[in-house]
């Protein structure tokens, strides 16, 4: 049965209205792809071992679940939208050959300084009904030809931004996270090149937009096509996949808000830096301040995560 899709407008869309549910296949070309979008081989996607067990990145379907609204609104016609915050939770290893059900939900919709804004939550469930993620995106609508203005030129490197506010910059840079882990210590940053095809394998060639079209983009008024935020969200999530291990693709929260423009050609550092420990159960999680940011010190994505040690 043919599914007739709505045009893509906030007016259309109602808080309560679900989405889904869609199917996502963990093959061998999905991981693959992914590790090369986001610059990011670690041999447990890579590499098939002795059990036979192989992993996908604990970002592999953020931009699936971001994109569920597709299961009942057509992506081809209506407004724009510029993603403006996202919040996710790792909550269980996707691993090859799964195949992982998506569903989702509007939550809220809203005008702020006469921008709409609609709010939706998706999650992700294998074939034994696990949930694997879930996750939480704002979107500005209704954007408009020549509405996305390139901003001002970047702050000099000697004009860097300070760390947000409350976080003790200075304390060690450590490899790892334990117990021990004292607040301020600083995680191993994570420095990535973009180039453009990358930018197109993460969003995907199904119709044309600012991230893999260059005329869309210039009628939005950007020089050149932009990576979605979730890329820089997905940096972030490696630096602290290898601070903080299985816990964090068990358990790992993050929430940040996208401030700036990414393109091609950018070398983007993604840090994050201890603020505080709280006890949970017998365990303690690590709250981090975490951002990226690009070669001349202009922040590009800001916001927190935790994990537990």
């Amino acid at each position: 049965m043919t599914v007739s899709l709505k045009e893509r407008r906030w007016d259309l869309m109602e808080v309560g209205e679900e989405l889904g549910p869609i199917s996502v296949a963990v093959d061998d070309h999905k991981i693959k792809a992914f590790a090369y979008a986001v610059d990011d081989y670690d041999p447990a996607y890579m590499v098939r071992r002795p059990t036979g067990d192989r992993i996908g990145h604990p970002a592999l379907l953020c931009n699936d679940l971001f994109h569920v609204r597709k299961s009942k609104y057509d992506y081809n016609t209506g407004e724009a939208g510029l993603h403006a915050k996202q919040e996710y939770e790792f909550l269980n290893s996707v691993r090859l050959g799964q195949t992982i059900t998506l569903t989702g939900r509007f939550v809220d919709k809203y005008i702020r300084r006469e921008k709409t804004y609609i709010v939706f939550e998706a999650e992700g469930t294998d074939e034994d009904g696990r949930l694997v993620n879930r996750g939480r995106s704002t979107i500005m609508m209704g954007l408009r030809p020549g509405v996305m203005k390139e901003p001002a030129p970047a702050p000099a490197p000697e004009a860097k931004a300070e760390a947000p506010a409350a976080t003790i910059v200075g304390g060690p840079v450590l490899g790892r996270a334990s117990k021990d882990t004292p607040i301020g210590a600083q995680v191993k940053p994570m420095v990535k090149f973009i180039n453009a095809g990358q930018v197109v394998i993460f969003t995907g060639t199904d119709r044309r937009s600012i991230h893999t079209d260059l005329q869309t983009a210039r009628a939005a008024g950007l020089p050149d096509i932009i990576a979605q935020g979730l890329m820089s969200m997905t940096y972030i999530s490696e630096a602290l996949n290898d601070f903080f291990g299985k816990t964090w693709q068990q358990g790992g929260k993050i929430s940040v808000t996208f401030i700036a423009p990414v393109y091609p050609g950018d070398v983007i550092t993604s840090s994050a830096v201890v603020r505080e420990k709280v006890a949970e159960g017998r365990r303690q999680r690590l709250m981090l301040d975490v951002w990226s940011e690009n070669a001349s010190g202009r922040r590009v994505t800001v916001g927190n995560a935790s994990a537990l040690v």
